[in-house]
């Protein structure tokens, strides 16, 4: 239940705050080692506006839904269905390279991912699909 809550406050925050200028810091990010599992990896291009994160199956990509700037943070928070069409949310913080992976949102089997070795990549060396 708190997990929930924290995620609604977040939610709410984002889209209080208005929208970040994603030009400052760069555009296309990738993050290895989601969760501390070697295969999940998370990727950001914030010049279409979508995420993926690659369960070491298949890949999952989402939309932006909104972004929030409290300096020197920006967080982008991007939602929707997996490739398994379970509910899923991406928190991106571009400030410091990182982000959460929740997978089953809503559900008991809600599960956080931590992904921290995000770096900034050139946009052809993402996955195609965002």
């Amino acid at each position: 239940m708190k997990t929930k809550a924290l995620l609604f406050a977040l939610v709410v925050a984002a889209f209080a705050m208005g929208t970040a200028n994603s030009s400052e810091k760069g555009l296309y990010y990738r993050c290895t080692n989601v969760g501390n599992v070697t295969e999940y990896t998370l990727e950001v291009n914030l010049n279409t506006g979508k995420a993926a994160f690659f369960d070491n199956d298949s890949w999952s990509v989402l939309p932006r839904k909104g972004d929030a700037v409290v300096p020197p943070q920006y967080v982008h928070l991007f939602s929707g269905s997996d490739a398994y069409k379970s509910r899923m949310t991406i928190w991106f913080n571009q400030a410091t390279l990182s982000g959460d992976v929740y997978e089953n949102v809503g559900t008991p089997e809600q599960r956080r991912m931590k992904a921290k070795a995000c770096k900034a990549v050139k946009a052809g060396d993402l996955y195609s699909g965002i």
